[in-house]
């Protein structure tokens, strides 16, 4: 007997991914704060857009890592086959010239053949109009 294994959230992953973002906030803003009296405005900014968006970026990707997608990870190289696609019993034909013209009997091939419509040819030896054969691929 098999059993499938449920893929559940894995919730210590997504606890992770908020701890870091709510982190970089605060230590961003506590930077901010420490370094009141710092002119420089390119320091500022990174205290405030820089580090809590660093943060982010790392737990919203600890986040999804944590959250089952069908057919693997999100992050995973390898992905498997989906489960829920199921293939469509429809065959697939191509259509080709014969091999032989009807009318003259000569050997016809596809190098020389000369297309008159989307499933009809013109035999190159006599001129006459033909159908393509329909196989199967």
């Amino acid at each position: 007997m098999t059993t499938k294994k449920s893929k559940s959230i894995n919730l210590t992953g997504m606890m992770c991914g908020i701890t870091v973002i709510v982190l970089g906030g605060i230590t961003g803003l506590i930077l901010l704060v420490s370094d009141v009296g710092g002119d420089s405005t390119a320091l500022t900014l990174f205290y405030i857009l820089g580090i809590p968006g660093i943060a982010c970026m790392i737990g919203v990707t600890l986040i999804l890592r944590a959250i089952p997608f069908p057919g693997g990870s999100l992050f995973s190289r390898t992905r498997g086959q989906p489960m829920d696609i199921e293939m469509s019993g429809e065959k697939i034909f191509i259509h080709e010239p014969p091999e032989t013209c009807s009318s003259c009997g000569a050997g016809i091939s596809t190098e020389t053949v000369e297309w008159v419509g989307p499933l009809r040819i013109k035999c190159p030896y006599c001129g006459a109009t033909l159908n393509t054969v329909r196989r199967e691929v």
